[in-house]
């Protein structure tokens, strides 16, 4: 296993990114302490005293064990100094939190007292729960969200959402007879799934096993990581974007027509990660001396030409368009193909086939542009008189759009 460096380069403030590892390497544990003191972290001190308080046995299996390694140890911060971050920058922010990640499992656990009432009303079976915070731990540095992602905090029980309301219930007791004050039905109907952001979308390809009703080939891309990639997991969703396939509606993903007509268009095994999962069995067979690889590619190799017939025979239509055009807003002024929309811009649908580098930004000087605004630009050369630009200097200042000789998007003030 090769040895650890708290730092190897100049400028490197942490370490590989591009892994999915949460364990360290047990040759690691003699240089914690040391890293501990170079971090500015407020918490950092605290948690270099838990460390030597455990004489070197904190933190234990849960977070050092070589067995749990893969080709990367977790990430985890170097001892170069973060001077080259300004304060306010994005780079700043997720340099902070890999910080406070790592300080974090020096800390004690928290505790947390969960209080949960059966009540048996008739033959049927409320219950309500509550929890209440004993000891705060490493919840110092990273304090709770409000509401997590994909948990709906109005749907919690009332004791939940109001821990003092559990000391009401301290003198509950086992077969104890209550009075019910009330009752009301209440019509519910369930809701649809919601669609996917970028991190819940990695989080399923991650953990895609758990779609598979076979145990073994869920285990199999259990053991795989899943579909993809810790390293091209985002630049596969970000080739679905620049394909049109998929595009950006707010924070969520949604499909497009092509999109749609793509997924109608190839055969079902294309759609499942069943066919990923018995792949990667029959990689570990190879592996494991079980199976050949000259068999794989030949079943791999007659796999695509069955998938190419069933293709070809398809009746489904698939939308066309350079860049998963879906929707064209006018013509492109330099080459004349459709101008579509991107995640940042409007821009040529040809520039993938042809470099045709025509696009407006969505934002211009602190206003974004509306569809409408940029398809009268492309149709008549200008735009109405817009308002709510504003200058370098933050003042509002209002002005209509237009395109240069150079086809490029500048202000017309008119007469002033």
């Amino acid at each position: 296993m090769p040895s650890y460096q708290l730092s190897t380069r100049t400028g490197q403030l942490h370490t590989y990114p591009r892994t999915e590892s949460r364990h360290l390497s047990e040759d690691m544990r003699p240089l914690l302490e040391d890293l501990l003191s170079s971090l500015k972290n407020p918490y950092a001190v605290a948690a270099l005293e838990y460390l030597k308080e455990g004489q070197g046995k904190v933190p234990g299996k849960g977070y050092i064990d070589n067995a749990k390694l893969t080709d990367h140890h977790a990430i985890i911060p170097t001892r170069e100094p973060p001077s080259s971050l300004a304060p306010d920058a994005r780079q700043a922010y997720l340099y902070g939190l890999v910080v406070a990640r790592f300080v974090a499992i020096f800390f004690p656990d928290q505790l947390v007292e969960e209080t949960t009432i059966r009540l048996d009303l008739s033959g049927h079976v409320f219950l309500a729960s509550g929890k209440r915070q004993i000891a705060t731990g490493w919840r110092v540095i990273d304090p709770p969200r409000q509401q997590e992602e994909g948990e709906s905090a109005a749907d919690l029980p009332a004791l939940r959402q109001e821990p003092a309301l559990l000391s009401e219930v301290e003198g509950l007791s086992k077969g104890q007879h209550i009075a019910v004050a009330s009752l009301e039905i209440i019509d519910k109907e369930t809701t649809p799934p919601r669609p996917y952001t970028d991190a819940s979308l990695l989080s399923a390809m991650k953990n895609a096993g758990r779609s598979l009703a076979d145990e073994a080939q869920a285990e199999a891309l259990k053991e795989s990581s899943g579909l993809g990639t810790s390293a091209t997991r985002a630049s596969v969703i970000e080739a679905l974007l620049g394909r049109g396939y998929v595009m950006r509606k707010g924070k969520t993903l949604v499909p497009t027509d092509k999109g749609r007509g793509l997924i109608a268009a190839v055969p079902q095994p294309l759609r499942s990660p069943e066919m990923t999962a018995v792949w990667e069995q029959q990689l570990g067979d190879i592996e494991a001396g079980r199976g050949s690889a000259s068999g794989f590619l030949d079943g791999i190799a007659g796999f695509v030409q069955g998938m190419l017939s069933q293709v070809e025979a398809s009746s489904v239509n698939v939308p066309s368009g350079r860049n998963g055009a879906v929707k064209s807003i006018g013509l492109c002024p330099v080459c004349g193909e459709s101008v579509i929309e991107t995640g940042k811009a409007y821009g040529c649908s040809a520039w993938r086939d042809t470099g045709c580098a025509f696009k407006v930004w969505k934002v211009k000087s602190g206003k974004k542009l509306t569809a409408s605004q940029v398809k009268a630009l492309l149709t008549g050369g200008h735009t109405a008189p817009i308002k709510g630009f504003k200058s370098k200097a933050g003042k509002p200042f209002t002005a209509a759009l237009k395109l240069n000789t150079d086809h490029e998007v500048v202000f017309d003030f008119g007469e002033r």
